[in-house]
């Protein structure tokens, strides 16, 4: 971003979810005070963070923060790759983030099955002459529909989908304990991302291979954590349970 746009980032709140409110003023003093002002243009807040488990920021902490930026003159940007993933879990609806922000970023290809693309929303007035910067980063396409006929198709009865998956995850993660295969623990602030320990000895590499096997596409072992850290998505809806977990019988 500073070699392409000559825009300075500043991080905040390290490995954190989230940076707190101090954290926040304190870099909004620090870009006012100094010798040479430096005042913050925009905030850019992620929501699940990629980086971090696709854990949640909790609601009430963006409009926190929010409302601190706003009341410094601080546009808002909200990048909302999944932010589809975010609300199924946190219960609000997609309105309620997007009304706190200037700009929204939506991804066509994390939740909707798009080969790529993205939406960029906001007023028309800060939106209309954008093509001109997506042409300079080489983003104009010769032709798009492509993309947007596939999300635009996954997007019709998302949500419901989603919250379909969720009860069916339930189920599979009941079975799965009741059968004492595995553990499938939540992620404080989780979304779609979970703790998921063997409760017998397997072999991780002819595990998964097993699962490859079967259709199952699942994340490699982490060694470290003796676990396994895997996402769940609305797929499950075209799955019996009781299948899948036999599966994982037999691996």
């Amino acid at each position: 971003m500073t070699n392409l746009s000559g825009i300075h980032l500043v991080t905040l709140g390290g490995k954190e979810v989230i940076f707190t409110k101090e954290q926040l003023i304190e870099a909004i003093e620090d870009s006012t005070n100094g010798k040479v002002k430096t005042p913050i243009g925009v905030l850019s807040l992620e929501t699940p963070v990629r980086r971090n488990q696709l854990r949640r920021i909790p609601f009430d902490q963006i409009k926190d923060i929010c409302g601190i930026a706003r009341a410094h003159g601080i546009a808002l940007h909200l990048d909302g790759a999944r932010l589809f993933i975010d609300a199924a879990f946190s219960g609000k609806e997609i309105r309620e983030y997007t009304s706190l922000f200037d700009t929204v970023y939506l991804s066509l290809y994390k939740s909707f099955n798009a080969v790529s693309g993205a939406i960029m929303a906001g007023d028309a007035a800060l939106i209309d002459g954008l093509h001109n910067e997506r042409r300079m980063f080489g983003g104009g396409l010769p032709s798009s529909w492509e993309q947007v006929a596939v999300a635009n198709y996954f997007f019709d009865g998302y949500e419901k989908r989603y919250q379909k998956a969720k009860e069916l995850f339930r189920e599979l993660t009941k079975q799965l304990q009741n059968k004492k295969l595995f553990e499938i623990e939540s992620l404080q602030h989780g979304s779609n991302v979970f703790k998921m320990t063997p409760l017998r000895k397997i072999d991780p590499d002819k595990f998964e291979a097993h699962l490859a096997k079967n259709g199952i596409k699942f994340p490699h072992w982490n060694a470290q954590d003796a676990c396994y850290y895997i996402k769940m998505n609305d797929s499950l809806v075209f799955h019996r349970m009781d299948k899948v977990v036999q599966i994982f019988a037999k691996g």
